[in-house]
This record gives C-alpha cells, structure tokens and sequence, in this order.
C-alpha cells in the first residue's frame, strides 16, 4: 500500500505543469501578473491627466491626495502576499478547506483594515493635508479629494488581498482582468464627473475621486 501511495504521488507530481514544462508555465503566469501590476497604478496617471486640465492648484491637490493615500493603501499590501502564499501552501497539499480559511480571513482583514482607516483618518484629513505642505486653495481642494477618496479604502485593501487568493490558485488571468476594467471604468467616469456631463454636475478635483472610488468598488465586488 505505501509503495502504491509514493507511486501515486510520483505520478500526480509528474503531470504538474512546473516538472514538464518549467519554463513555458513560468512564463504563461507572470506575464498577466506583470501587466496587472502594470495596470493597477494607472488609476491615479488616468486621474492626473484629465485634473491637469482644471489648473495648477487642482493638481497640486490631486498630488497631495494621491502621494499620501497610495503610501498608506500600498502598506496593506502584505495581505496580498500573505494570502498568496498561504493560499497556494494549502492547494499544493490539496487542502482546499484551509485555504477558504485563508482566504475568508484574508478578506474579513481587507473589510477591517479598510474601514479601520476611514474611522481614523477621516477626522484629521485636514491636518494630513496641511502637513503635505498644502495652503489656500491646493489644501481646500486636497482635503475634499482626500476625504472621498478614502471611501475606497475597503474595496483597495480587499483587492489585494482577493488578487493573492486567485494568484494563490495560480489564477492570474482575473486580476489583470479586474485591474484593466477597473481602468476602463475610470477612464470613462472621469471626464463626467470632472467636467459635468449630462444629469452629472462639475465636481472637479471631487469629481476624480469619486470616479477611482466607484471604480474601485466595483473591481473588489467584481
């Protein structure tokens, strides 16, 4: 019986991608996570062009929000290592239990640390701001900008963790999917929300982030 078990195990490893074509798998799984890596940041270039069209102050303000709040959201990240490595420990030893554990805990973290966030940065946006360096209208601006934006927190935390879950299932075609759309969706939320198209009033500055916060809620439910 033990010898058929090793024989089975042998077999089972042998059929693995990684021993019959090493090479060929690394590369069909990191080129999505390249690009999804690729994409996730463009939020805020997508962002940055179309304020750069309200004037200097807006997007003074609009580099105050972001510089500050990706420092904090990209701290986070761990959870989407963490989520990763635990995830793909536990399908390797076929243990899919543990890993739903993983990742049901992964995600609850994301929820906790995202809300955790706006309970404690909410009512000391202005200072953040101010120790930016921003005055007059840049720190009026960056404030309103800031205290949007900040409602994504939850949706960007999860997402991290989420894209390690799948990554961890050696899944990488879903994030670099949800990262494009999530883009896609930006691009088109922003000039009606910057500008004011249609039914939609011009919010400017609070406009842009409006449009990442509604674009990055979506690719979390996604």
């Amino acid at each position: 019986m033990t010898s058929q078990h090793h024989e089975f195990k042998d077999e089972a490893a042998q059929k693995h991608p990684f021993i019959n074509a090493p090479h060929t798998t690394l590369v069909r799984l990191s080129i999505p996570v390249l690009f999804s890596l690729v994409a996730e940041p463009l939020t805020g270039i997508v962002d940055t062009a179309f304020v750069a069209k309200l004037g200097t102050e807006s997007l003074a303000a609009l580099g105050v929000g972001t510089t500050v709040l990706s420092s904090i959201f990209w701290a986070f990240n761990f959870l989407g290592i963490g989520s990763q490595t635990e995830v793909a420990k536990a399908m390797g030893h076929g243990n899919k239990e543990r890993a739903l554990q993983v990742a049901g805990l992964a995600l609850a973290m994301g929820t906790f640390f995202g809300v955790l966030l706006i309970l404690f940065l909410f009512p000391f946006s202005a200072s953040v701001t101010h120790l930016m360096g921003a005055t007059g209208e840049v720190h009026t601006l960056g404030v309103a900008y800031f205290n949007v934006r900040l409602f994504g927190a939850p949706a960007i935390i999860v997402s991290f963790a989420a894209f390690g879950i799948m990554r961890g299932r050696q899944d990488m075609a879903m994030p670099l999917w949800i990262a494009g759309g999530v883009n896609l969706l930006n691009i088109v939320l922003d000039p009606v929300l910057i500008f004011g198209w249609g039914i939609f009033p011009d919010m400017g500055v609070t406009g842009a982030a409006l449009a990442s916060v509604i674009s990055q809620w979506l690719g979390a439910l996604a």
